[in-house]
């Protein structure tokens, strides 16, 4: 199994630190364009693909959307579902989680949640 590409291992080829990779990254304004370009094109070059579990530790969100699915998976109806909702949260940066509840109505019982900020 390849190893991850860490920040360490971009900044030690860039000649750079670690910290002047993640400004990079994030296309901080106190890092040159040029070495702004430098680097991502050494990650690109190296397979770099960003931690999101890491990421979501340090932005407070995870992004991630739970779908509750009654019954099981063996019709087409949920495989096309689950699908197209799979394409849409992949599309928008988001992970989707799906839970089965096999037909365990305590599962599948409403909680009083809001959902209204996600219809935007």
């Amino acid at each position: 199994m390849k190893n991850r590409v860490r920040l360490e291992d971009i900044a030690k080829e860039a000649g750079v630190s670690k910290m002047s990779v993640s400004l990079a990254l994030r296309n901080d304004p106190s890092i040159s364009k040029e070495t702004i370009e430098s680097i991502k094109k050494i990650a690109d070059s190296m397979g770099y693909v960003p931690n999101k579990i890491a990421q979501s530790l340090v932005s407070g969100k995870s992004n991630t959307i739970a779908a509750i699915v009654g019954g099981d998976l063996h019709d087409d109806y949920h495989n096309q579902f689950l699908r197209g909702a799979i394409d849409n949260a992949i599309s928008r940066g988001y992970t989707l989680t799906i839970g089965l509840t096999g037909n365990d109505k305590k599962l599948e019982a409403p909680k009083r949640t809001s959902f209204k900020s996600f219809a935007k």
